[in-house]
């Protein structure tokens, strides 16, 4: 399954094992060899130093301990990175709906309380139920995991002949060279607004974070009277997340 257009050509081969034509470089797309190039350890794609500008007397540098250390491309780097802050904003996101689920609960035991309070009684400002805060904690959690699987689509027109979900392939492989896989059951307009948006669910959230991570670059490369220009895919989010947005 590719990724980019790069990750079309990835390799398993061995460096040692290279044939005598090489294999197709990430960036350029001629041929690399064994001795004369870098190995993404993340992609498995190979490049050549100069397409990663990497100048040569750099490159033959680190090369005798490159099968043990390992090297990572620009591109793997991108995404990893995109993947991490991706990563840190859902944290952040779901440490604020804690906080403010315990201030919710907080304030209803004091509206609770209050009409049977006493001066005696002790501070209300503690939460009451322990197990209640736990249940409602794991609920939000549930749904910001099931949201991690989802890609929320704006801009696709709706048809009578042909289905969203064919569509949506078709985008995906011919724009982003990328082909995703999911279930037609689970691609759903929603909405009100014309056209609706386009709701997908995907086999894993790692699946949603890289369709969403390349539509990024690629859907606005597209040619202008194209339908791939037209369309945003977006990560599925809740009414708080949304607002923080």
């Amino acid at each position: 399954m590719g990724k980019t257009k790069a990750r079309k050509y990835t390799t398993n081969v061995d460096v040692a094992a290279v044939s005598d034509n090489g294999v197709p470089c990430g960036s350029c797309l001629q041929s690399c060899f064994a001795l004369s190039s870098m190995l993404c350890k993340v992609c498995d794609v190979k490049y050549h130093p100069a397409c990663v500008n990497i100048p040569d007397d750099v490159f033959h540098t680190p090369l005798p301990i490159l099968p043990v250390v390992g090297w990572v491309c620009p591109e793997c780097v991108n995404m990893i990175s995109n993947k991490h802050q991706t990563l840190q904003t859902q944290l952040e996101s779901i440490t604020s709906v804690v906080t403010k689920l315990q201030q919710d609960l907080i304030d209803l035991e004091k509206k609770v309380k209050a009409p049977f309070a006493s001066p005696g009684d002790e501070d209300m400002s503690q939460p009451a139920s322990t197990e209640k805060l736990n249940e409602i904690v794991q609920q939000s959690l549930k749904d910001s995991q099931r949201r991690q699987k989802n890609i929320i689509i704006s801009g696709l027109p709706e048809s009578r002949d042909v289905s969203d979900a064919d569509v949506l392939r078709s985008i995906c492989e011919e724009n982003l060279k990328y082909k995703p896989w999911f279930d037609d059951t689970k691609c759903k307009r929603i909405g009100k607004s014309s056209p609706r948006r386009l709701l997908v669910t995907l086999p894993s959230a790692q699946s949603a974070a890289d369709i969403i991570y390349i539509a990024k670059k690629e859907l606005r490369r597209a040619d202008p009277a194209s339908l791939a220009s037209k369309i945003y895919i977006n990560p599925d989010l809740s009414p708080d997340e949304a607002l923080q947005a």
